[in-house]
């Protein structure tokens, strides 16, 4: 038995099999990468992505979902995701990942693409409060920021558009 922080390797990975190793030069980047087809083993895995290469050529999901039986969720994905996060595609791909895990009940996110840093805490009075920081030096025009309503009843989302 594993104590709970010890590292496993990838061949004890109860839900997955890494299959793939294929190198991969990322733009802008001063070395190799790697990226890792995996390969569902357990019942109730999904594939949210597949690698393709330029050829069209399929080596098989390199993005999977899983939920347990107690309703947690764990997304596994086989290649670099923190690079590339000021890409459009790359950005919007984490930020869906994000509500998938939090059952779309985040308190607050960007849905414009931009630059920016979002802070949302809800007081002991339950009042949310959200810090919206420009990242970059250029104007953040048109910014949609949505923002979980705090009503009892769940209430509806709240979009706000900074132009």
């Amino acid at each position: 038995m594993h104590h709970p922080f010890q590292q496993r390797s990838p061949a004890q990975w109860p839900l997955l099999r890494l299959v793939t190793r294929l190198p991969s030069i990322v733009l802008g980047t001063a070395g190799l990468w790697f990226v890792y087809g995996l390969e569902p083993i357990a019942p109730g895995v999904e594939t949210l992505a597949r690698l393709a290469d330029y050829a069209d050529q399929d080596w098989g999901p390199t993005m999977t979902a899983f939920e347990n039986a107690l309703g947690g969720r764990v997304v596994v994905m086989g290649y670099y995701p923190w690079t590339l996060l000021h890409n459009l595609a790359k950005s919007s791909q984490l930020k869906a990942v994000c509500r998938l895990l939090s059952r779309d009940t985040l308190p607050a996110i960007a849905e414009s693409y931009a630059h920016t840093v979002v802070w949302a805490r809800a007081g002991v009075d339950g009042r949310l409060a959200v810090v919206v920081l420009n990242a970059s030096l250029d104007p953040a025009t048109d910014f949609v920021l949505r923002v979980q309503s705090t009503e009892p009843d769940g209430g509806a989302h709240v979009r706000v558009t900074i132009a």
